[in-house]
């Protein structure tokens, strides 16, 4: 049709103004599509049942049937004509609403600046001047979208460039489900939308992070340092959680003897906390010294020498493949001067045993009974004789 013009529409699902708990559809802005400016309807007549000819369009139904949750917003394109194009645009193409014109949403010349200046580039170089970690699924998901959000507002990135950056901090499978998102929402898609699909896919649904924060408990070292793992845990698990509740809790976990000379009216906050217990680090307990065997695995960690392992070829070429001994001490070895060492003399020699060889002073383990063995051998045969 001749009058027909198309707009975009953008429709968000939020809180009443009146009813907190209750949520509510309203159409937010209207754009001419080719110009720039969008404009926004009062607040009075941004809710839906403000625009009854508006609803009864099949693809706005449809839109605002998928604004099932507070936060999503929708931004949809429509061919107005007719009596719904007189509702919102004059015959001279000025925007309104039952002919009061809308005010344009008004852009700063500092976020037009930054608009038209950050490219990709721009957006990781940004990133190393933002205090906010990459998240790997081990930070609590709530607190650091929002320490993203705050920082990217302060770096002076739009919101519209919030997903784009986003990229940028993920890290593991949580590319992978940027990757999909990226393919159901798009870059265009409200930062409203993508920020609720990443709080519903990696907020903790399980109790074990919880357990873990309220039942960790003191062992030894600083006082102080236990004071700050704590309550990081505790913080990670539950956000929301009142500071004398966690105070509370981190004193449950310390030591009766601690607790007792803790004055709970002088405590209600952490640094109270950390305060009294500094007066205390007397009483910690210091970690336990490593001992000579674990030091040895730790400090002076040595790969193990494969020859110190291997069978003894001469035994193994006499049938006896999974002996495990030097071959200069073998008694099948001609050039030992103990070569075919009586059994019962060996079993009387302390030098000689079947747990360890002495040799030049080094103790050698055995992995194999050989004595036991080749007394086993030696009664088959003489089985073997008498038959």
């Amino acid at each position: 049709m001749g009058d027909e013009i198309k707009v975009v529409f953008i429709l968000s699902c939020e809180a009443s103004p009146t009813d907190s708990r209750s949520n509510v559809r309203n159409v937010k802005s209207i754009q001419i599509i080719g110009e720039d400016e969008f404009y926004k309807f009062p607040q009075n007549v941004q809710p839906i049942n403000q625009h009854p000819e508006l609803a009864a369009n099949p693809t706005i139904r449809k839109a605002l049937a998928q604004l099932d949750k507070r936060g999503k917003s929708r931004s949809v394109k429509l061919a107005i004509d007719g009596d719904l194009r007189k509702i919102y645009i004059d015959q001279n193409e000025n925007v309104q609403f039952r002919d009061e014109f809308l005010d344009p949403i008004p852009i700063t010349k500092e976020q037009e600046d930054v608009s038209n200046q950050l490219q990709p580039k721009s957006l990781s170089s940004l990133t190393k001047d933002m205090v906010c970690p990459k998240y790997d699924r081990k930070s609590n998901p709530t607190q650091w979208i929002e320490q993203f959000e705050l920082e990217a507002t302060r770096m002076k990135v739009p919101q519209a460039r919030f997903a784009e950056m986003l990229r940028l901090f993920l890290e593991g499978s949580s590319l992978d489900w940027y990757e999909i998102t990226f393919r159901l929402i798009g870059l265009g898609g409200a930062w409203s939308e993508w920020k609720i699909n990443f709080l519903e896919n990696f907020n903790t649904k399980g109790w074990s992070e919880i357990v873990y924060a309220y039942e960790f408990k003191y062992l030894c070292g600083s006082f102080l340092d236990y004071v700050l793992k704590k309550t990081r845990l505790l913080l990670d698990a539950e956000p929301a959680l009142p500071t004398i509740a966690r105070v509370n809790l981190v004193v449950v976990g310390l030591p009766s003897n601690v607790r007792e000379k803790l004055d709970r009216s002088e405590i209600s906050t952490q640094a109270d906390l950390m305060s009294a217990l500094g007066a205390l680090e007397h009483l910690a307990l210091k970690a336990p010294p490593l001992s000579e065997k674990q030091n040895k695995q730790t400090d002076n960690k040595k790969p193990n020498k494969k020859s110190e392992h291997k069978p003894c070829s001469i035994c193994a070429k006499l049938g006896n493949p999974q002996r495990y001994h030097p071959e200069s001490i073998c008694w099948n070895n001609p050039k030992n001067p103990d070569h075919k060492l009586d059994l019962n003399k060996a079993r009387d020699n302390k030098s000689y045993n079947n747990n360890n060889y002495n040799n030049n002073g080094k103790n050698i383990k055995v992995a194999n009974n050989v004595e036991l063995q080749e007394v086993m051998n030696q009664e088959i045969n003489n089985q073997k004789n008498l038959n």
